[in-house]
């Protein structure tokens, strides 16, 4: 009798190389946490062509935003260096000196416009394909075309969310610190269980499935993978804020680190 090897993460009986006590639940879990953050590291350490793709993609950001400061349009204010900060973003990427909101582009002429659009579409680009690349590449899968025009899509979409500017209203006032808690608890949830969906949308079967892979995936992993989204979050607006090679040091360590926990952490937690 063969035992199903797709068998759910949740099920005590299923095979894990990584637990010695499968019968033991939360041990189990605590050996997937530590022998996740074991197979990162040996992944990065064995494969230093992985830091590659981001270190490219951060040497053309910060290309970008000199551009972006040099020309007309209004770019959004920096990370502050004076205050601690959590940058975190669903798909692997860094932290940029400058930003542009979408306001920016409205009622410019054609030439600026393309101009314009052009800076931020390389921008999407530069960190797709580094985010594509390194999680193909550490997983040693093969990812058809349509499911990296997906995941590019899915970028641009977010990309698009997050720079909305005043074109939709976001800004939420809290005044009560038990809802501004209760907010940061379902947010932090949120992204917990949403941690796996960039690598999901790379290799779940079949595509539709992937929210509900990394919902599935992250179930029970809560306190390491919001460690660990604590850590990306801190050392990207860290790393940032350092003078002439920030751009690239926060887009090359923590686009290259998430992209690799990403890869390793849902063959993990299947």
């Amino acid at each position: 009798m063969t035992q199903n090897p797709d068998m759910e993460a949740g099920d005590d009986r299923a095979p894990n190389d990584f637990s010695k006590h499968p019968s033991d639940d939360q041990r189990s879990r605590g050996g997937d946490s530590a022998s996740g953050g074991a197979e990162i590291v040996r992944t990065l350490r064995s494969m230093p062509t992985l830091w590659l793709p981001f270190l490219v993609a951060g040497c053309v950001l910060t290309v970008i935003g000199r551009f972006r400061i040099r020309d007309p349009l209004p770019v959004e204010p920096p990370v502050s260096g004076s205050t601690l900060q959590i940058v975190y973003t669903v798909y692997p990427t860094g932290t940029t000196a400058t930003s542009r909101s979408l306001d920016a582009l409205i009622n410019l002429p054609l030439d600026v416009l393309l101009y314009a659009v052009g800076l931020e579409l390389l921008a999407i680009g530069a960190i797709a394909t580094a985010g594509g690349f390194t999680m193909v590449r550490a997983s040693d899968r093969m990812v058809s075309r349509r499911r990296f025009l997906v995941y590019t899509g899915g970028i641009s979409v977010v990309y698009l969310i997050t720079h909305l500017g005043t074109a939709i209203d976001l800004d939420v006032s809290v005044n009560s610190l038990l809802v501004a808690l209760g907010a940061f608890a379902v947010l932090a949830f949120v992204a917990v269980r949403l941690f796996l969906l960039p690598v999901a949308v790379l290799f779940a079967e079949p595509l539709r499935s992937a929210p509900v892979e990394s919902w599935r995936r992250s179930r029970g992993h809560g306190v390491p993978l919001f460690a660990l989204i604590v850590g990306i979050g801190l050392t990207s607006g860290w790393l940032v804020a350092i003078p002439y090679v920030g751009v690239v040091l926060s887009v090359m360590t923590v686009g290259t680190v998430h992209a690799v926990a990403l890869t390793t952490l849902y063959e993990l937690y299947s």
